[in-house]
């Protein structure tokens, strides 16, 4: 149940990009512009090698959730999880992106509204989370999200493939998902599956 209004305010393409940057610091980088990071808004799991930041806009009652990409610094795990979006399988990164993701909007609830931002495998990850919150949030009458990412792997394939194998009365539409992809010029990574939304290459 619905007891305010929404937020209709949509940060920019470059606020998210910005966040996707920050993420690589492990201190969560410098929020600028009204935005803080969250007391609960950095989530480390070295064993798997994820690292997810939130970051909050109090006066514009919304959040973004940045993932971190590949990082060379940890360990072998984030190359793993890459050959894996590669190869097409879903990893446990997924899933701790996802148990993040879940446990801060269950937090903020309807006060708030959400995005999604990473690069490279953590682009992937913003798009898994992305078409997760929109297969369990959307039931509960939360508005729609979006997602902004940089040089992801492409997901088109992967977010199909989170389809229910049974026909159910809510069914995502992977080709309706508002995403925005910033691409470099074509290699290894990006070009390896399909992309949804919209692309630009820089």
């Amino acid at each position: 149940f619905k007891e305010m209004k929404l937020s209709t305010y949509r940060p920019s393409d470059y606020q998210h990009v910005y966040f996707a940057v920050q993420s690589y610091l492990d201190s969560g980088g410098e929020p600028k512009n009204s935005w803080e990071l969250l007391p609960e808004g950095i989530h480390k799991d070295a064993k798997e090698g994820y690292f997810g930041v939130a970051y909050i806009n109090k006066e514009q009652k919304h959040i973004i959730i940045a993932h971190r990409g590949t990082d060379f610094g940890l360990d072998s795990k984030s190359l793993t999880a890459d050959f894996d979006v590669m190869t097409r399988y879903i990893t446990n990164q997924e899933a701790i992106a996802w148990d993040f993701t879940k446990q801060i909007i269950e937090r903020y609830k309807y006060d708030y509204t959400y995005s999604f931002t990473g690069h490279s495998l953590g682009g992937w990850l913003a798009q898994a989370c992305l078409w997760k919150y929109e297969d369990k949030f959307k039931l509960q009458d939360y508005n729609d999200s979006f997602a902004v990412t940089l040089d992801e792997p492409g997901a088109k394939e992967m977010l199909e493939a989170l389809q229910p194998g049974v026909a159910n009365d809510y069914r995502v539409d992977v080709n309706k998902l508002d995403i925005t992809n910033y691409l470099s010029c074509p290699n290894l990574i990006n070009i390896i599956m399909s992309h949804v939304g919209t692309v630009y290459v820089l």
